[in-house]
């Protein structure tokens, strides 16, 4: 009983002790690491509200839908409770 108690004991111990070796100190992470200035995608974003749920992506890569899509004016886009189905399309080009 008493040296299941110990090597209860001792693992704990050694997860401990691994655990602090795993995790670096807060000053070792660099500044760099850190985001400074956080991306904000929503306004480069374009939204297509699709009410018949009925787009497929083959339809939306062969610009089928190219003149549905509208730019977005939120930083972070919202679209509450809907049953549309929303498609987004951001260009990398543009950011």
């Amino acid at each position: 009983m008493e040296n299941k108690i110990v090597r209860r004991i001792n693992l704990f111990t050694l997860i401990i002790l691994v655990m602090f070796a795993l995790i670096p100190p807060v000053s070792a992470i660099s500044q760099t690491d850190k985001l400074l200035d956080p991306l904000v995608l929503g306004q480069h974003y374009e939204i297509f509200r699709d009410t018949s749920k009925k787009a497929s992506i083959e339809d939306l890569l062969s610009g089928v839908h190219d003149h549905s899509f509208v730019a977005s004016n939120q930083s972070y886009p919202f679209f509450w409770h809907t049953r549309d189905t929303i498609w987004l399309r951001l260009f990398m080009d543009n950011i």
